[in-house]
């Protein structure tokens, strides 16, 4: 798991945004141990 100034860099390498948006999604996806519904995805956020 990258830590948020890790994630930070490498979105804004790859040439994207740095959203909370996106933030919270990375969050919310690698605290799960395994692949969650869209439902599960979006009651978490």
């Amino acid at each position: 798991m990258l830590t948020g100034k890790e994630l930070t860099q490498l979105l804004r390498d790859k040439g994207y945004k740095v959203t909370p948006q996106r933030l919270a999604a990375y969050e919310t996806l690698t605290a799960e141990n395994a692949h969650p519904t869209a439902e599960v995805f979006f009651s978490k956020l």
